[in-house]
């Protein structure tokens, strides 16, 4: 009896583990573009569970260090680039930040 409840709580601890990497990592509900396209012809997109999914999957390697290196010089909360190096979403904690980035760079494009 006791070796089949330590079977079961294992089971949810570690589905519980796994569903928290995916869905909890800080990303969720902050906001992201691919600063690799054409800045003027793309949207800071707040980030839900298809793009999450994306970033969480092995195709993108996210470093989650704030960096402040940006054009604009507003904080960036996170990185996640491509594995083949096609695209690279700068992540910022909100809407006016990425905004603000995204404006700069399409600016400093002309």
């Amino acid at each position: 009896m006791l070796g089949r409840q330590l079977t079961v709580l294992a089971v949810v601890t570690v589905m519980q583990a796994q569903s928290a990497v995916a869905a909890d990592n800080g990303l969720r509900g902050q906001f992201a573009f691919n600063w690799l396209t054409d800045p003027s012809k793309t949207k800071c997109a707040r980030i839900g569970d298809q793009l999450l999914s994306l970033l969480n999957s092995p195709k993108f390697k996210c470093d989650l260090a704030p960096r402040t290196n940006t054009a604009s010089g507003v904080t960036v909360a996170a990185v996640c680039s491509a594995a083949n190096g096609k695209s690279e979403y700068m992540i910022f904690g909100t809407l006016a930040a990425c905004e603000n980035e995204r404006q700069t760079q399409a600016a400093n494009a002309d």
